[in-house]
């Protein structure tokens, strides 16, 4: 069982993207934006997560900043990250971004969002 977070300031997509991962089997955990999930993995002792979705467009603390801070952190660098975005010119922000595995454009199919997750939670050595 993998330990999924997920950011994202829509709670209605957010709770839609939980119930669609919940019959995977995985820990999840939800966050309302990047702050508040930056800020719970510095205080996390050991228990990081091992994938990472999250949207672009939130207030305060965006996708982008959020991936800049875990990108510069050598605890968390190699934490994949997918993207969820209803902008489809964002990948280009992402361009340089070594721990953005894949995008899910909003509103994402289940079957794909499944799909996605699976492949990169193999990827990464974790079912």
């Amino acid at each position: 069982m993998a330990r999924l977070w997920l950011a994202d300031d829509d709670p209605t997509y957010l709770y839609m993207i939980a119930e669609v991962l919940r019959p995977m089997g995985h820990e999840l955990t939800l966050f309302n934006d990047g702050a508040s999930l930056f800020k719970r993995m510095e205080g996390a002792q050991g228990t990081l997560p091992d994938l990472i979705l999250m949207d672009v467009m939130m207030p305060g603390f965006d996708g982008y900043t959020l991936q800049q801070k875990l990108q510069g952190d050598e605890r968390f660098r190699g934490i994949p990250l997918i993207v969820m975005t209803a902008k489809s010119n964002v990948r280009e922000l992402f361009a340089q971004a070594q721990n953005v595995v894949a995008f899910l454009e909003k509103p994402a199919q289940i079957n794909v969002v499944q799909a996605t997750v699976a492949k990169i939670l193999k990827d990464s050595g974790v079912s």
